[in-house]
C-alpha cells in the first residue's frame, strides 16, 4: 500500500486547519486593501497607455489624409483622362468555332435523371 497520497491529503487538512485557527481579519482586510490599490494603479496605467495610443493613431490618420490631399492637388491634372468616345470591342478570334470542341467552356450535359 502507498502511503504517500494519503500523506499529502492529510498534511494539506493540517495546513488548512492552522491557517483557519490563525485567521486575522484584520490582516486580511489590508491584504485584500493593497490588492485592490494594486489593480487600479495597472488599470489606471493601461488607460494612460490607451489614451497616448488612440492620440497617436488620431495623428498618423490625419498626416495619411493630409499626404492623400497633396497628392491629389500635385497629380490630379495628369490623373484625370481625357477619353470622350468609348474604346472598340475587341476583334472576336477568327480561329474560334464553337462546334469543333476546342476551346473548353461547358460542353454537353444530359439533364438530370429523377428516380420517378
Amino acid at each position: 500500500m502507498k502511503l504517500g497520497p494519503a500523506v499529502k491529503g492529510w498534511w494539506a487538512k493540517r495546513k488548512q486547519r492552522e491557517e483557519e485557527l490563525n485567521f486575522d481579519p484584520v490582516k486580511a482586510e489590508q491584504h485584500e486593501d493593497g490588492l485592490l490599490r494594486a489593480r487600479e494603479r495597472m488599470q489606471r496605467l493601461q488607460d494612460e497607455r490607451a489614451a497616448e495610443h488612440q492620440q497617436k493613431a488620431e495623428e498618423r490618420s490625419a498626416e495619411e489624409r493630409d499626404e492623400k490631399i497633396n497628392q491629389w492637388e500635385t497629380f490630379g491634372v495628369v490623373g484625370k483622362s481625357k477619353k470622350t468616345k468609348p474604346s472598340a470591342p475587341p476583334p472576336s478570334r477568327r480561329d474560334y468555332f464553337p462546334m469543333s470542341g476546342h476551346g473548353g467552356g461547358g460542353g454537353y450535359r444530359p439533364a438530370r435523371r429523377n428516380g420517378q
